[in-house]
C-alpha cells in the first residue's frame, strides 16, 4: 500500500511541475501562418517563454494546462464560463520592447495565438498598448485590421 502512495505522489508532483512550467517558464508552439516569413516559417516549431515577461496567472479553470480537459464536461465548462479570477502577472525581469517577436491572444479571437513583431508602444492610463505587425504584411492579419494589444494579451516572448 506504501508502494501505491508513493507511485500516486511521484505522479502528482510531475502534473504539478508540468503545470508550473506550462504557466511560469513556457511552452512550445507551431507557427500556422506566412505572416513572419522570412523571419519565422509556416509549420516552425518554437518555444514561447513566458519566463521573461512574468507568466500569466490563470483567470479560470479552462486556463490551467492539464486540468483544463475537464472543461470538455458540459456541466464544468458552464460552470467555469461565469468565473473570472480576474488578470495577474508574476514579476518578470524584461518588459516587452519595439522589435520583440511576441506571441499574444487574437483580439478578434482571445482562443487563437498569434505571433507579430512589437512595432510601437503607447501608454494608456496605466495600460500599456502594443502595436503588432507581421514581417509579411501582404497577408498579415495584425493590430492594422484589429487595432492597439492591450499588455494584459502578451503570452511571451519568442526567441
Amino acid at each position: 500500500m506504501k508502494r501505491i502512495g508513493k507511485i500516486i505522489l511521484f505522479f502528482a508532483v510531475i502534473i504539478l511541475l508540468a503545470i508550473v512550467i506550462r504557466i511560469c517558464i513556457g511552452e512550445p508552439c507551431k507557427v500556422s501562418s506566412a505572416s513572419m516569413e522570412p523571419a519565422i516559417r509556416t509549420n516552425e516549431w518554437l518555444w514561447i517563454d513566458k519566463f521573461s515577461y512574468g507568466g500569466r496567472l490563470p483567470e479560470r479553470w479552462a486556463d490551467i494546462p492539464l486540468i483544463n480537459v475537464f472543461t470538455h464536461i458540459a456541466s464544468w465548462r458552464e460552470a467555469d464560463a461565469g468565473r473570472n479570477w480576474g488578470y495577474h502577472r508574476l514579476p518578470g525581469f524584461k518588459k516587452p520592447k519595439v522589435g520583440d517577436i511576441v506571441v499574444f491572444n487574437n483580439p478578434e479571437n482571445t482562443d487563437v495565438l498569434l505571433v507579430k513583431r512589437i512595432a510601437e508602444i503607447k501608454q494608456l492610463g496605466n495600460t500599456l498598448y502594443y502595436y503588432m505587425l507581421g514581417d509579411n504584411a501582404e497577408i498579415s492579419r495584425d493590430s492594422r485590421f484589429f487595432g492597439w494589444v492591450p499588455e494584459r494579451m502578451i503570452v511571451g516572448k519568442i526567441h
